[in-house]
């Protein structure tokens, strides 16, 4: 079967930059604590902790070396947490996360009340909304309109708009549209999606157009990778989501009870550049046989 690999694959700029950080500590510290688990990637997390580089969820007892903030980035309070703890500490952040949190700060600090687009439970969001205090008013990606917030706003309120970096731009537009209809002074709308992720999603939602199935590879808990597979679900052709060289036996017989004759090709942004190459290379030669 023919296969049509959108462009670009496997990590993005962020989680290469996340990724070399790490390794360039690890030569001078034997153990590198991360705040969480640097990307949301299984295999990768698993590889890097053979490597003496361990996710953790809360700081307790003794650390010895580096704790790195991850690439989702964190909230003011848990930093401070953690200056206090007297570890070192290394940034991973993603360089568009930073971004959305500088906007945010700008906002705050100019009186605006701050609506941030994302998924509720999502570091990013966490970390952006941790800046706020309990004062944002996050705007589900789910697409569900929020009760508590939107419908307090005064005349003269002014409204500053942000958005979780990998949410899609139909549910940006879609929140844009709600939160304007309600009544208010002012609102600033800045749309903080990656552009890397744009691109993908742009380029698979074409590329869904004219083949018979669309692949995407990436962490099941990765939110960048779960809009590509709607994106491939919402084309009405079948798509299959691959985490692992695991998943590949299965979806290789679903793809042969469909007939399939052409697969588009599509990773999120913290799949492994040799697990998506790997994957192409199977369903090349699964087209040959």
């Amino acid at each position: 079967m023919r296969v049509f690999v959108v462009k670009p694959y496997g990590f993005c700029s962020g989680v290469k930059r996340a990724l070399r950080l790490l390794m360039e500590e690890r030569k001078k510290y034997e153990r590198i604590y991360t705040f969480g688990e640097i990307i949301h990637n299984r295999s990768v997390v698993k590889r890097l902790k053979k490597e003496g580089i361990i996710p953790i969820k809360e700081l307790k007892g003794k650390l010895d070396g580096v704790l790195a903030i991850r690439t989702h980035g964190i909230s003011p309070d848990h930093l401070k947490r953690i200056q206090n703890y007297g570890i070192k500490i290394i940034d991973t952040t993603c360089p568009y996360v930073k971004r959305v949190q500088e906007i945010v700060k700008m906002l705050k600090e100019e009186g605006y009340k701050v609506v941030m687009i994302g998924d509720r439970n999502h570091p990013e969001v966490s970390s952006v909304m941790g800046i706020l205090v309990k004062k944002g008013i996050l705007f589900p990606a789910s697409g569900e309109v929020p009760k508590k917030g939107l419908t307090n706003l005064k005349k003269w309120d002014k409204i500053g708009v942000v958005c979780q970096t990998t949410v899609s731009r139909e549910i940006m537009t879609f929140a844009l549209e709600e939160i304007g209809k309600k009544d208010f002074g002012e609102m600033r709308v800045f749309n903080t999606i990656c552009q890397e992720v744009i691109k993908r999603q742009s380029r698979f939602q074409k590329l869904m157009e004219r083949v018979d199935a669309g692949v995407v590879a990436g962490g099941r808990n990765s939110a960048n990778t779960r809009r590509l597979y709607e994106i491939g679900r919402l084309s009405g052709k079948p798509t299959f989501w691959i985490e692992k060289e695991e998943d590949w036996l299965e979806i290789k017989a679903r793809l042969k009870g469909f007939r399939v004759q052409s697969v588009g090709f599509a990773s999120g942004t913290s799949t492994p550049d040799e697990f998506c190459s790997w994957l192409i290379k199977n369903i090349k030669r699964e087209g040959k046989q």
